[in-house]
């Protein structure tokens, strides 16, 4: 008996609660939920930072650049600060193999067994020999510190499907890139037919590299002697970007030359150690001279701009 008294009796309660909460006549809460809806609704701030934005402070001088095409954009907001003929057609050279990186990342594991099959003889090699076995990372390593040509050919020659294979995984990640005036035919940068981008498609294809901590500390390496699996074979690298270790704030990213390309270089750069900046130079004449040039310009004429913080209210549900 008392148990049902009990059950009676919050029943009671709870029919007085439920009829001072919702009764249609003068209530209080109600009233205050139909004039705001949301003043129920528990709300959240968020403050949103604009980076600051990079802008040259004068309109001074620029320095004599060889390069037939150039840009420097701010890496994280991808606004151009310095520009020449971005937008020409060029032929990449061995700025292809940053694409040639990429694809092998997101392709092989980094310690997989890769077999050399085809032994390329031409220009920068890392000496590899027909059947070697030799982990993708230290392929990536010849590939982007000396530009070994042997390297690059091996990262696509073990595509399951072959090197054409991989080399079209290359064209779909230009294509996500927005990369709209670029195409590749080989995972070397040779001069083929059909083989073209512009400083503003290298400018996306390295502020994507850039997002990769692996390939960034692979570019800023000066020296390295990496091994084949079996220990037996051992092959001395030395980047051949000479800016790596003589220009404070340069961390790579990948040079490139053949006759009809030129001398071209893509370079990551934090001016005064902290902004990051890309660097391009296409059909120079001194793509190091170059670079050092527009670096120097940079740290002279180079301001940035604070913007207002945006303070914006989301609900939460």
């Amino acid at each position: 008996m008392n148990k049902i008294v009990t059950k009676l009796k919050f029943f009671f309660y709870a029919l007085c609660i439920f009829s001072f909460v919702f009764y249609p006549g003068k209530n209080t809460l109600l009233s205050l939920y139909v004039q705001d809806p949301n003043a129920f609704v528990q709300k959240k701030q968020l403050q949103f930072i604009p980076l600051p934005l990079a802008h040259l402070i004068q309109n001074t001088e620029q320095p004599y650049i060889t390069a037939s095409s150039y840009l420097v954009i701010d890496a994280l907001s991808f606004t151009p600060v310095l520009w020449k003929n971005e937008n020409t057609l060029r032929l990449p050279a061995s700025t292809v193999k940053m694409a040639t990186a990429l694809t092998a990342v997101s392709l092989y594991p980094l310690d997989a067994s890769l077999t050399v099959r085809t032994t390329i003889d031409q220009e920068v090699l890392m000496g590899l020999e027909s059947g070697d076995k030799i982990s993708t990372l230290n392929l990536l390593y010849g590939t982007l510190v000396s530009s070994a040509n042997d390297a690059a050919y091996t990262l696509a020659e073990n595509d399951p499907n072959g090197v054409s294979a991989f080399v079209k995984k290359m064209n779909v990640l230009a294509q996500d890139l927005h990369m709209k005036n670029t195409y590749f035919t080989n995972p070397i940068g040779f001069d083929t037919n059909g083989e073209k981008t512009t400083a503003h498609d290298l400018a996306l294809l390295a502020q994507h590299f850039s997002t990769v901590p692996l390939l960034m500390n692979i570019v800023s390496t000066r020296d390295i002697t990496p091994s084949n699996l079996t220990y037996t074979r051992w092959y001395p690298i030395t980047s051949i970007n000479q800016l790596i270790s003589t220009v404070p704030g340069v961390g790579g990213i990948k040079t490139g030359y053949t006759e009809g390309a030129g001398e071209n270089l893509v370079t990551y750069y934090r001016a005064q150690g902290t902004h990051p900046f890309i660097i391009i130079v296409m059909g120079s004449e001194d793509r190091f001279q170059d670079t050092r040039l527009l670096i120097s310009y940079l740290d002279t004429q180079l301001k940035y701009y604070s913007l207002q913080p945006i303070t914006a209210h989301l609900k939460s549900e």
